[in-house]
């Protein structure tokens, strides 16, 4: 059960720093293409839409 609540502690935790870096692209992205808005939606929807299927996902349901 130790080992088991460990790995369980550990996937949350490196689900939520992918998280967070996921975010810090999505904020580096709209930085970068102020230009590109089109494309720019595009990835972001790919990404949130992968986030969806979590629990806590980003918030928001589709």
């Amino acid at each position: 059960p130790q080992s088991h609540k460990l790995a369980k502690k550990d996937c949350y935790f490196k689900m939520k720093v992918h998280k967070e870096e996921c975010q810090k692209k999505d904020k580096q992205l709209k930085l970068s293409l102020p230009g590109k808005e089109g494309e720019q939606s595009q990835t972001i929807k790919k990404v949130s839409l992968r986030g969806e299927f979590s629990p806590q996902g980003r918030g928001k349901a589709i």
